[in-house]
């Protein structure tokens, strides 16, 4: 236990930039900066304007209040060890770097998943789509999406705290990501290999396909649509 508490994790970061360091600082705390301000600004447009009090601006204010989190969990950082031409953590620094991550991005991909889910409701079911997506239920599904998350990444962020490092390791990268971390390790890593890939099927592969088959109805729908607005300007053109 006491070694896995000492362990530090040398970040390299990007190593070959040399003199245009400064420059890519510059570059990347710009983008950092817009990227803050313009989620900010969708956020307190979406609050403060009462016509976008509905379930898809609600979802989409969601959306990038995560995109803040994990914009924000990486990039200061990586600012940090691009100023430093790299930098040292602690590997429980390091862990719950990953964890919030993690945590954000699942978020992301159960979000999406709901907004299309809406979206499908709006176009396919118009007539039932208030009565279905009540504010209660958008905010379950945002808690859900939240918890649901925090879950799974913290079982393999457990996972992760249990294995054996050595006391220093170097990660050639610019914040603590999944695979790196396990190639560190002088454990065993193939349970937690397995436990990757059964954790990917609930926040990526599943979310995937609910989305895919969502926009699959609704392009069916607005095609159907098209086709019967086609059908009756030709009846109408017929009559005259």
């Amino acid at each position: 236990m006491e070694s896995r508490n000492v362990t530090t994790i040398t970040l390299l970061g990007f190593p070959d930039l040399r003199g245009f360091r400064i420059t890519f600082f510059l570059f990347v705390l710009m983008i950092y900066i817009t990227t803050i301000c313009g989620n900010l600004l969708v956020i307190i447009v979406v609050s403060n304007s009462k016509s976008l009090h509905c379930p898809m601006y609600f979802f989409l204010a969601q959306l990038t209040t995560l995109d803040i989190m994990v914009t924000s969990d990486v990039v200061p950082y990586m600012l940090h060890v691009v100023l430093h031409n790299g930098s040292s953590m602690l590997l429980s620094q390091c862990l719950m770097q990953f964890f919030f991550f993690c945590s954000f991005e699942s978020s992301e991909c159960l979000l999406l998943t709901v907004m299309s889910y809406d979206r499908y409701l709006a176009i396919c079911h118009p007539l039932h789509y208030s009565s279905k997506m009540s504010p209660m239920l958008c905010s379950i599904f945002v808690v859900v999406a939240w918890l649901f998350s925090f879950i799974i990444t913290s079982v393999q962020t457990i996972n992760l705290s249990r294995l054996q490092f050595p006391r220093s390791n170097i990660i050639d990268h610019f914040f603590c990501e999944l695979d790196p971390i396990i190639q560190l390790s002088t454990s065993n890593t193939l349970y937690i290999e397995t436990v990757k890939i059964y954790l990917c099927v609930p926040v990526i592969l599943l979310p995937f396909l609910m989305i895919v088959v969502s926009y699959g109805y609704i392009v069916h729908a607005i095609l159907r649509m098209q086709s019967a607005v086609g059908q009756k300007a030709f009846t109408t053109a017929d009559l005259i």
